[in-house]
């Protein structure tokens, strides 16, 4: 099944893309240069890539409503990190640098008064 095909609410992917501009802005608040949004490779989607001095970072945005059953990180399974991994070394690949990367989360529920950044929250 295409991912185009699923049923994916408007207002869901709207509010994803608020969610993952605030993130771009507060990376940039730290120094870190925003390379790539929404980066599509054969496997799926890298939110953000970044480059912080001669560290490239991919981050996953993750956003929900409520985090009283589980914080917004913990969606970012196993499954989930693979297919990050493997999407990363497809951007790598293509940039054709030997570089240090490393993978960030940025966790938001709509309770939280600020983004909870996580660097280094799973390694290949």
């Amino acid at each position: 099944m295409d991912p185009e095909d699923k049923k994916i609410d408007p207002n869901s992917r709207e509010i994803g893309r608020f969610w993952e501009q605030k993130a771009c802005d507060f990376l940039h608040s730290l120094g870190y240069d925003i390379l790539e949004t929404n980066w599509t490779g054969s496997r799926g989607e890298i939110d953000i890539i970044t480059k912080k001095d001669e560290l490239i970072v991919f981050v996953e945005v993750k956003y929900r409503k409520s985090s009283i059953f589980a914080a917004p990180e913990m969606a970012v399974n196993q499954k989930k990190r693979t297919i990050l991994i493997q999407c990363a070394n497809e951007y790598l690949n293509q940039i054709q640098f030997a570089v240090e990367s490393r993978f960030d989360i940025i966790s938001i529920s709509e309770n939280a008064e600020k983004l909870n950044h996580i660097e280094g929250a799973f390694y290949v």
